[in-house]
C-alpha cells in the first residue's frame, strides 16, 4: 500500500544507496535528515506551527494553516504525530527528486517505513514536499 499527501510521483522503485561517499552529499542528507526530525520535533511537542515551518510552500499553500495541515497528519499519518525512534535508511533520487528514507515505530510500536520528498526553497534550504508510507512488514527499528 503506498500513500502520499500530494502525488503518486513517489512511486517509481529506486534502490536506496547504501553508502554516501561524497562529502557534498552527506552534508545534504544530514540537513535533509534535520528537517525531517524538526517536523517530527513539532508533532511530539504538539507545536502545529513550528512543524508547518518544515512543509514546501506548495504543502503550506495547500493546507493554509497549520491547524489543517495537523488534522491531515493525525488522520492520514497517525504514525507521524507521536512517534518513537526513527532510523534514517538513505537518500534516493527518482526523476532527480529527493526522497529520504526511513523506519519509524508508531505508539503501539509498530514499524513503518516512509519516504520523504524533499523540496530545496530559496532562503528556506530543504522543506518536506510530500510522504509516502510504503507497506513494508519486515522493517525493524
Amino acid at each position: 500500500m503506498r500513500k502520499t499527501f500530494l502525488t503518486g510521483r513517489l512511486s517509481g522503485t529506486s534502490v536506496f544507496r547504501a553508502e554516501i561517499c561524497a562529502a557534498e552529499d552527506a552534508a545534504q542528507d544530514s540537513k535533509i535528515c534535520q528537517v525531517i526530525r524538526s517536523l517530527v520535533a513539532g508533532f511530539r511537542a504538539g507545536d502545529t506551527e513550528a512543524a508547518f515551518r518544515y512543509v514546501s510552500p506548495v504543502l503550506r499553500g495547500a493546507f493554509g494553516r497549520p491547524l489543517h495541515f495537523a488534522q491531515m497528519v493525525r488522520q492520514g499519518y497517525p504514525m507521524l504525530w507521536q512517534p518513537g525512534e526513527l532510523r534514517f535508511l538513505g537518500l534516493r533520487a527518482p526523476r532527480g527528486v529527493p526522497v529520504q528514507n526511513l523506519v519509524l515505530c508508531d505508539q503501539r510500536g509498530a514499524p513503518w517505513h516512509l519516504g520523504f520528498e524533499m523540496m530545496r526553497v530559496k532562503d528556506e534550504g530543504w522543506r518536506i514536499n510530500g510522504v509516502e508510507i510504503v507497506q513494508n512488514p519486515h522493517a525493524r527499528i
